[in-house]
């Protein structure tokens, strides 16, 4: 999973694994 230094409201990186802009 990536943690970006953006919160889970753009990323979800539990659900899908890579940035969700």
């Amino acid at each position: 999973d990536m943690i970006p230094t953006k919160p889970t409201q753009e990323y979800c990186p539990r659900v899908y694994g890579f940035r969700v802009h």
